[in-house]
Order: C-alpha cells, then sequence, then structure tokens
C-alpha cells in the first residue's frame, strides 16, 4: 500500500538501522495496514538495508526460509551456505541455529540491517533458527527487521522489542483517502469510505475502486451497506468461519445495520446471548452506551453482502420488530429494506437529522444516502430537509458531508428559497475550510429575489460581509452592505440582527469601536449566558478588532467554558479567535498554549486550515524552530499561490520579517517587508498586517533613515483615517527611531510611558530595547545596560526572549544593500510605497503623537491649526523639507509657521520647542535613570517611561 502515511514507525526503524549494537525489532500488524510498504520504503530511505519477501509457495520445504535469508546477504560464504544447506543438520532448529550463529560470527560482515516481510509465513524451521538468531546477534554485524501478522506468546519470535502498526486515525484515512482517489471524486464519498474502512489502507482503497462512476462524482447516493472488494471478503469469510453456529447468527444479525440497539439484540438472541458476549469480550463487538456495533465497519458491510437474499429479509423483519417495542428510530432503517416496509425517504431524513444533532454524523449519512436512494416523490420537501441536515452538519463541522446534500438538494428543487439557502450555507462551508470567498453571484440572487425573501437574502448578504471584513476586503465588504441596504426595512429582526453585527464589524475594522463597546454593554446587561453564541462570538471577534482585549478574552471564556459546550464549528471558531486576541495583545505564552490546543486530538473535521497553518507558522517562530515554521509557510502559500487570499500570503511575510528583524537579520527582514508592501499592504489600516513599525526599524537600522521618515509619514496619515492604539504606540516608538541626538532620547521615554500606562508590555519591550540601543549609540552605556535588561526581563515574562538577544542597530557606516522602496514624495504630497495619493490633511488636526491630547496643553493652545501641522511634524523629527512636501505647502510656509510658534512658545529652537511641550506636561528631559531590573509590576520606577 502507497502513500500510506507511517512517518513515526519509519523514524523508529531508522533508528534501529543507525544504532552501533546489532538488534532485532518485530513489526506487527494485521494484513491490509502497510507492513510491506513500510519496509519497503525503509530499504529505500536507509543505507545498508536488504529487504527480502518471505514466498507462502516454499512454506513445505524445510529451511527455504533461511535459504533466502542466506542468499540475500550479498557475501560468498552465506551464499554457499544457501546453496548447500547440509551444515543444518537434522539435529532440529536449535542445533542448525547454533550452527549459524557461529558460521555469520566467522564471516565478519560488514554492518547489514535484513528487513524479512512476512516472516510469519515462511516454513517453521526457519522461523525457529531466525528467532534464536534474532536474540543472539552481538558479533555477527547483522540487525535484523521482522514483520508478521500477530505475536504469540510462545512463538519463535516472542518477547522480541515489537513495533506495532495501528489501524490509521480518522484523519489520516481521510487524506490517504484523497491521495488515492481518482480525481474529481466527492470529498464526502471519500469521506464515508474512509471512515468504514476502519484505519486499513487495502480497505480503503478497495473500497475507493468499488464505487461505480456516479457515486464517485456524488451524483449517485452510496448502496448501503458499502461495497468493497475481495481482501474485505476474505476477511469477513475468516471471521465467519472461525465462530460456531451460534457466533455465526450473532455476526450476521449484527451485519444488518451500522449500530444496533443492545436491548433489541438480546431479545432476539435468546439463548444465544452467551455468543454475544463472547465477541463482545474478543473486540469482534463493541458495545457504545446503549448499542452495540462491529469493531470493523468494513467487515459488517462485507458480511452482510455474504448472507443471502432470504435470510436478510427474515433478520430485517425480526429486527425491524424488536427495535419498534422500544421505539428505536433503528426501526426506520430496517423497515426501508423490507419488501412491505413503511419508511419513507422523509423519515429518513428526519432521523438524519436527529442523529447530527446528537453528533453522530457519521450514521446520518448512511439514513440520507439511504433515503435519496429510495426516493420517487416529495422532492420539494426533501430538499428543504436536506438544507436542514447540511445546515446542522456544518454546525458539527461536517463540511464535505454538507456539501453532498446541499448539491442533491439544488438538483431536486427549483424554488429559490433552497437556492438561497444552499448559497448560503455552500459560501459558508468553502470559506471555513479554505478561507477562500467568490461572491459574484450574490449580487444577482439579492437583486432577482430581495424583495419576495428579504430575511433570506439579507442574512446572505451580512454573511458574505462579515467574511469579505474578516478578509480584510474592506471594499467589498461596504459594497455588500449597500446592496443590502435597501433589504433592512423589510427583513424580519433575527435578519436585521445578523446585519448589524455585519455592520458592527465593518465599523470597528474601520477604526471606529463605538458599535462593539455598545453592544457590548447590551449584553453585559443581559448577561453573557443568555446571549446567543454566534453573536457573542462575533462581538468578541469585533472587540479584538476594536483592541479591547481584555473584554473579547472575557466573552471568548465564557463561551468555552459553557454547558453543554458551542457546536464544533463554533466551537473551533471562538478557540482560533480567542487565540489570535491573545497573539495580538502580544501575550506569547496565552497565545502559544492556545495555539498548542489547537486540534490536538485525532479529528475528522477539518476547517480553518489555512488559518491554522499561520497560527503554527506564528507559533514555531516565536519558538524559533524555523524548520518547523516552514512546513506550514509553504502550505499557507501553495494555497495563496492557487488563487486563495493574498492577505495570507502577506501575513506569512510579515510573521517572518518580524521573525528576521528579531534576530537582527536586517536585510531580509527588509525584503519579507517589501513583500507585505508591494502586495497591497500599505493600503490597508495599519492595524491590520502590523508590519510599518517593523519595516521602519528596518530602515533606520540599515542606515536609511529619509525612508524610514516618509513611511513615518505615511504611517501617521493612514493611523487619521482609521484610528488604532496599536498605531499610535507604534507611531511613539517610530518617532524616535527616525529622530536623532537627545530629540530622540526625549521621543523614547514618551513612547515607553504611553506603552506602560495602556498595559501593552510587548511594545513597551520593544521600546526598551530600541531606546537601550539608542543610548548605547549616543554614549551611555551604562543606562543602555540598564534599559536593556528592562527590555529582557519584560520579554522573557512574555514568552519572547529572542527579542533581548538580537544584535544592536547601529546605524553608523551602514550602506544599502538591498533596493531602494517604490516611495516618494512628490509634488502631489505624500504617497505611500505603491504610489496611491494620500488623502490630504485636514486643517484642524490635533497634534499627534502618543500623549498629544495632554502634551504641552497649555503651550499648543496658543498656536493655529496650521501651526499644531508643523509642531506635530517637528515632534515626529522631521525636517522643513520633509514637512512641507507632506503638508503640500512652500518650505517658506513652514519656516514661517514655525518662527511664529517660536514667538508664541518662547522657544529659541526646535529642541527647546520640544522640552518646553514636553516640561509642561511632566515628561523629563535628563538622561534615562540608572534604576535597577524590575518586574512588570514595578515599572513605575522608570524613568520617563
Amino acid at each position: 500500500m502507497k502513500t500510506v502515511d507511517r512517518v513515526a514507525e519509519l523514524g523508529r526503524l531508522i533508528e534501529v538501522n543507525a544504532a552501533d549494537t546489532e538488534s532485532a525489532l518485530v513489526v506487527i500488524g494485521d494484513a491490509g495496514l502497510g507492513k510491506t510498504y513500510l519496509l519497503e520504503r525503509f530499504s529505500q530511505e536507509a543505507e545498508g538495508v536488504i529487504l527480502v519477501r518471505a514466498n507462502p509457495a516454499e512454506r513445505a520445504w524445510e529451511f527455504s526460509g533461511l535459504s533466502a535469508f542466506l542468499a540475500a546477504l550479498r557475501d560468498p560464504q552465506a551464499q554457499a551456505l544457501s546453496s548447500d544447506l547440509s551444515w543444518a543438520g537434522t539435529e532440529g532448529p536449535f542445533r542448525a541455529g547454533q550452527e549459524l550463529l557461529s558460521r555469520l560470527t566467522a564471516m565478519e560482515l560488514p554492518p547489514t540491517t535484513v528487513a524479512i516481510d512476512d516472516v510469519d509465513i515462511m516454513d517453521d524451521s526457519s522461523q525457529a533458527v531466525l528467532g534464536f538468531l534474532a536474540r543472539r546477534l552481538g558479533g555477527t554485524g547483522l540487525k535484523l527487521i521482522l514483520s508478521l501478522a500477530e505475536l504469540g506468546p510462545c512463538g519463535p519470535f516472542s518477547l522480541l522489542p515489537e513495533l506495532a502498526l495501528a489501524e490509521l486515525d480518522p484523519t489520516k484515512s481521510i487524506l490517504l483517502g484523497h491521495r488515492l482517489a481518482k480525481p474529481g471524486t466527492d470529498p464526502a464519498a471519500i469521506q464515508i469510505i474512509a471512515v468504514i474502512a476502519s484505519g486499513i489502507p487495502v480497505y480503503l482503497r478497495e473500497g475507493l475502486e468499488a464505487l461505480t462512476e456516479a457515486e464517485r462524482q456524488g451524483r449517485d447516493p452510496l448502496t448501503y451497506p458499502v461495497q468493497f472488494g475481495p481482501r474485505a471478503a476474505f476477511a469477513a469469510q475468516t471471521l465467519l468461519a472461525a465462530q460456531d453456529d451460534c457466533g455465526k447468527e450473532v455476526v450476521r444479525l449484527v451485519s444488518t445495520a451500522p449500530v444496533h440497539l443492545e436491548v433489541a439484540l438480546r431479545e432476539i438472541l435468546a439463548e444465544h446471548q452467551s455468543a454475544l458476549d463472547e465477541l463482545l469480550a474478543r473486540r469482534i463487538l463493541v458495545r457504545a452506551g446503549d448499542f452495540i456495533r462491529m469493531r470493523q465497519a468494513v467487515l459488517r458491510c462485507a458480511l452482510y453482502v455474504s448472507v443471502a437474499a432470504v435470510e436478510r429479509q427474515r433478520l430485517h423483519e425480526q429486527l425491524e420488530k424488536a427495535h419498534r417495542k422500544h421505539k428505536s428510530s433503528l426501526e426506520q432503517w430496517h423497515s426501508s429494506f423490507l419488501h412491505d416496509g413503511e419508511t419513507s425517504p422523509r423519515m429518513l431524513l428526519s432521523t438524519a437529522l436527529e442523529l447530527v444533532e446528537r453528533g453522530d454524523s457519521g450514521l446520518a449519512t448512511a439514513y440520507a444516502d439511504r433515503a435519496i436512494l429510495l426516493l420517487s416523490f416529495e422532492t420539494e420537501e426533501i430538499s428543504d430537509l436536506l438544507c436542514d441536515l447540511s445546515t446542522a452538519m456544518v454546525d458539527m463541522g461536517e463540511l464535505a458531508y454538507a456539501s453532498r446534500y446541499l448539491r442533491k438538494a439544488a438538483e431536486l428543487s427549483n424554488d429559490p428559497t433552497i437556492r438561497i439557502r444552499s448559497m448560503h450555507q455552500l459560501i459558508r462551508i468553502r470559506y471555513m475550510s479554505t478561507h477562500d470567498l467568490n461572491s459574484r453571484d450574490v449580487a444577482g440572487v439579492l437583486k432577482q429575489y430581495g424583495t419576495e425573501f428579504p430575511d433570506l437574502c439579507l442574512e446572505l448578504a451580512s454573511m458574505v460581509t462579515i467574511f469579505h471584513a474578516e478578509r480584510w476586503e474592506m471594499k467589498l465588504a461596504e459594497r455588500m452592505l449597500k446592496l443590502a441596504e435597501p433589504l433592512v426595512p423589510m427583513a424580519g429582526e433575527v435578519a436585521n440582527g445578523v446585519h448589524r453585527f455585519a455592520l458592527m464589524t465593518v465599523s470597528v475594522l474601520n477604526g471606529d469601536p463605538t458599535p462593539a463597546t455598545e453592544q457590548l454593554k447590551a449584553v453585559t446587561a443581559l448577561g453573557l449566558r443568555e446571549i446567543p453564541i454566534p453573536v457573542l462570538m462575533m462581538l468578541g471577534r469585533s472587540l479584538t478588532f476594536a483592541e479591547r482585549y481584555e473584554e473579547s478574552r472575557m466573552v471568548f471564556d465564557s463561551l468555552l467554558s459553557r454547558t453543554p459546550p458551542p457546536k464544533p464549528i463554533w466551537l473551533e471558531t471562538i478557540r482560533f479567535f480567542r487565540t489570535e486576541n491573545e497573539m495580538r495583545v502580544g501575550n506569547f505564552h496565552r497565545a502559544g498554549e492556545a495555539v498548542e490546543s489547537l486540534h490536538s486530538s485525532p479529528d475528522v473535521r477539518q476547517f480553518h486550515v489555512t488559518y491554522l497553518h499561520i497560527l503554527r507558522s506564528w507559533y514555531f517562530l516565536v519558538q524559533d524552530d524555523e524548520a518547523a515554521a516552514q512546513t506550514h509557510i509553504d502550505a499557507v502559500l501553495t494555497v495563496a499561490s492557487g488563487g486563495g487570499n493574498w492577505i495570507n500570503a502577506a501575513r506569512i511575510s510579515a510573521l517572518r520579517g518580524r521573525h528576521a528583524l528579531a534576530h537582527g537579520r536586517f536585510e531580509e527582514a527588509f525584503h519579507h517587508f517589501l513583500r507585505v508592501h508591494e502586495s497591497g499592504g500599505g493600503k490597508l489600516n495599519p492595524a491590520f498586517l502590523r508590519y510599518e513599525g517593523d519595516l521602519i526599524e528596518v530602515l533606520v537600522a540599515l542606515g536609511r533613515s529619509a525612508e524610514a521618515k516618509r513611511f513615518m509619514m505615511d504611517l501617521e496619515l493612514r493611523n487619521r483615517q482609521t484610528p488604532s492604539l496599536w498605531a499610535t504606540l507604534v507611531a511613539a516608538r517610530c518617532r524616535a527611531l527616525v529622530a536623532d541626538g537627545e530629540l530622540s532620547l526625549q521621543l523614547f521615554r514618551q513612547g515607553i510611558k504611553l506603552a506602560r500606562e495602556l498595559g501593552t508590555g510587548y511594545e513597551q519591550a520593544r521600546s526598551l530595547l530600541d531606546f537601550s540601543e539608542r543610548l548605547r549609540e549616543l554614549g551611555y552605556l551604562a543606562q543602555s545596560e540598564q534599559q536593556k535588561n528592562k527590555a529582557k526581563v519584560l520579554f522573557e515574562e512574555l514568552g519572547v526572549p529572542s527579542w533581548s538577544e538580537r544584535p544592536p542597530i547601529d546605524r553608523r557606516g551602514r550602506s544599502g544593500t538591498v533596493p531602494r522602496l517604490r516611495s516618494a514624495l512628490g509634488k502631489d504630497g505624500a504617497r505611500s510605497i505603491l504610489g496611491a495619493p494620500l488623502p490630504e490633511p485636514a486643517a484642524n488636526l490635533p497634534v499627534a503623537g502618543p500623549d498629544a491630547p495632554a502634551r504641552g496643553a497649555e503651550l499648543m493652545r496658543k498656536l493655529s491649526p496650521g501651526e499644531h501641522q508643523v509642531v506635530e511634524r517637528v515632534l515626529s523629527g522631521l525636517r522643513n523639507k520633509e514637512i512641507a512636501a507632506l503638508l503640500g505647502v512652500s518650505l517658506r510656509t513652514v519656516e514661517t509657521r514655525l518662527t511664529n510658534v517660536y514667538k508664541k512658545t518662547g522657544a529659541s529652537s526646535r529642541a527647546h520647542l520640544v522640552a518646553l511641550i514636553n516640561e509642561e506636561s511632566g515628561a523629563p528631559r535628563d538622561a534615562p535613570d540608572h534604576g535597577n531590573v524590575v518586574n512588570l509590576r514595578s515599572l513605575e520606577g522608570l524613568t520617563g517611561g
């Protein structure tokens, strides 16, 4: 079986091969689990490995297996022993083993590993000799890897070190199914076959090959029980042959349905109940609550097919009556197989919906496919039920199953409501699974059906709006809101509630947190546990983007502590959102723990896959494990290059750039950030990708101050358009980075003070680190070391110690070895890196800066709006020419305004002006303090921040 995922097992074999001492290892696994493939791959990837295959046709010939083993050793003496077995004598395997061990030791073979596949089908004498040899390999130069189906307690290989091949877990089985299936195979069909195949690769392959073309493409339902191939049939007959008559009756009875109510089975079996108990004890059957099923579903299917049609009718009749007595929905299953059964497709689908809501989506697919197979009328009602079933499956995270039944619903009905509902869920499924979004057809649906079905259309438009906003496609989100606007007066309260959340999401991402904070007040007044899960989830997400991280954490924690827990798709989405909340606030310990928990258990549901790869990329980069991160980085970039959301590729580049910056690899960091900017990152709200501050720091490190200042202007102006706390904090640090001399120290103190007051430890630590490096550059070595130690304490408490170990930035003597950025300040004023004109600054803009509202308020009240603008840029460290270009005025105008500022404030120079403003606001002017390294909670002692 090729393409079986056995990475851990292969690693164990390679370890044995690489060991210095001779040893043996037994690989155990039932037929079809991939033993042969594993040994084949081992022989290809490891050096000095010889693969020997046992031949069952030679089993009757004594020592024939031993002859094959010796012939494979590629040594003339060994091959001579293989040709003439007279040395084995006639005194039995023990004497033959002693003689062989003596001769092998004398040969002085080079280190050699021999892998023998299916050693248990060799002749008994060869097995006995090889078992004897495997315990006495010292001095022979040999290592033995022996594969067999079962390790008996007294067999020749008992008590040897063993490696047991387990059945594949559902996730790996499904992934293998996708690799084995023909192109175009319905993903739901693959998943159904993979689950029934019970984690055994050979049965999975047989089941996929047995599909008809219409079943493979999803046009026809699967016929239950699902058909497999000869290997499954042989295993089923072997199982049946091993039972006595009572056991055979039980096995045939159980083969009629995926599960059975235990009490119903026992009533039918009566005197055969001991046979049922025996099969349970041997784990041929397993119990799950009140139900019993066959452990390997694939054998159930193969056994059922082997039962005669008349006998199957008899068994179904018995089970239908028994389950009806106990009012079990399994009555419908058995009735559907009877010639005169009363079960309708509608009844089967209603039961399927109940099963999904109880968490048994696998059994629900059997009922749903059975219903479709029996369908002859009631197609409109059935289509509605299929939509209900699909919606429930989406909530349970069974996206492949949901897609299957949505397509069938649309195929069976021309009802516009079915079309709208199907489109809604299919868009949702595609987004949840790949974060891909294609909303081109939505506008047409709104136009065609909006007046007739305003609620359905408004909910569809609102969902698409939220998805576009989540992808940071704000223009598309706003366009969708505009299309939905006429539907608001016509729609009901539920649809309008969804629409309000779409409006809230867009407002928050455009820099207005008011709707989110007002919504938080409303739900808090009602009590968080009284609010529907989707409402709270979207509120928590909006609070994250509104930079209300503590409130967001409170909302998500409330959701995660609910009893019963949210349905899987909500639960996983909440966990993802909570993880990103911790990442954005800079709580690396909590974020890391959250990433570790995501998808930590084997689960057949696969959604938010791209999002998970992004989070794991972040996690491994923070852990400085670049090799592990690369796997997830490649996965994101592969999807992005195939037409996926470009934002995801930009997020990866931003993460890689930040990692390179943390390790002092400034040119590498520059290239990553350049990719972010040139892909369109410079047109977004700066709080989205959060890379501009890092890019400015890289440019300063590379000695490219002019470009750093241009980006500083760009960041400030865009922060005016979409204000954010993050951009304000980063702008405060970057003002200090682009400034020179003592002015930069004053600005660093202001930035550190602001970060400390607002409780953002990560930005505070970054500012302390940059402050330390600037102090070092200006010759304040002792103070520099103190600030670096403070930064180190913070970084270690946050879980990112690599930042404090970064080589210091030295702006002196650097020559640029990286390409020039396509950013300029031309005659049209400031432009972004892509050349898109920025909006003209308003005439009454307040003074920028982290503490602009409080800083030098009395002095600033004396100034005109134009003078405010000039002072703001002076505080940013810009020169007069740069200020003129940014404001779109002449150099003479800037000089005149600055002269008027000096007169009104009493300042004699730029440095004096900065000092006066800081003095009035209470900011210190002296050099950094000489305080000791302090804890997060005692940072009040930090002079100037």
